[in-house]
């Protein structure tokens, strides 16, 4: 596999969820994910200042340490995970050609929101690594607790999945999660990693 800058590619319009979602998947893969007091898992989370969510303007690299469970080679892996910030937009394109997969986060209840979050994904789509097949794309519709959210079916004819679906040079998973609590957290936190694990 040729080396390229990032393995993951997180990125997702202003507040979506970002942050706080790389913020779970890094406390999972350092250790407390065997761990099933959820009161220890908030308190060690609010004890790191380096795991506190907050919006990320720049660029930042994360490394996640996926061991087994969470790919089917069985072996323990380091996953390079970049995050970009939203006012980074314009330069998406850069980073979007330098990855292995992308996660792609959304935010349904933020009606006035997803139409921009998705014309940028579909440019995205026009910026991915050439001569690459069947690419790994995960779109993660964030905050479903939102009793204003799209529905699943509204969202798949926003984004074409149906048309995407259809073409060879991406392959295409969509998740739903909320990460409003540490339950749900720690719950949809290990999927996406499952998911990380196996695609890439």
């Amino acid at each position: 596999m040729a080396t390229r800058n990032a393995d993951v590619l997180l990125l997702g319009c202003g507040n979506v969820g970002k942050s706080h979602i790389l913020r779970y998947l890094r406390k999972i893969t350092y250790g407390n994910d065997n761990n099933n007091n959820n009161n220890k898992f908030n308190n060690d989370m609010d004890k790191i200042p380096s795991l506190q969510s907050q919006s990320t303007v720049g660029v930042e690299i994360d490394v996640l340490r996926l061991n087994g469970i969470y790919n089917s080679t069985n072996k323990k892996r380091n996953i390079r995970v970049r995050e970009v910030g939203s006012p980074m937009i314009p330069m998406w394109k850069v980073y979007s050609r330098d990855c292995f997969c992308l996660i792609y986060i959304i935010d349904s209840s933020n009606h006035t929101q997803i139409t921009e979050s998705t014309i940028e994904f579909l440019k995205i789509l026009n910026q991915l690594p050439p001569n690459d097949t069947n690419f790994p794309i995960l779109i993660v519709n964030n905050k479903i607790d939102c009793v204003n959210r799209l529905s699943e079916i509204e969202i798949s004819n926003i984004l074409c999945f149906n048309e995407l679906k259809q073409n060879d040079k991406i392959n295409l998973t969509y998740m739903e999660t909320s990460f409003s609590n540490v339950n749900d957290g720690l719950k949809f936190g290990k999927l996406i990693l499952n998911w990380i694990g196996n695609h890439i």
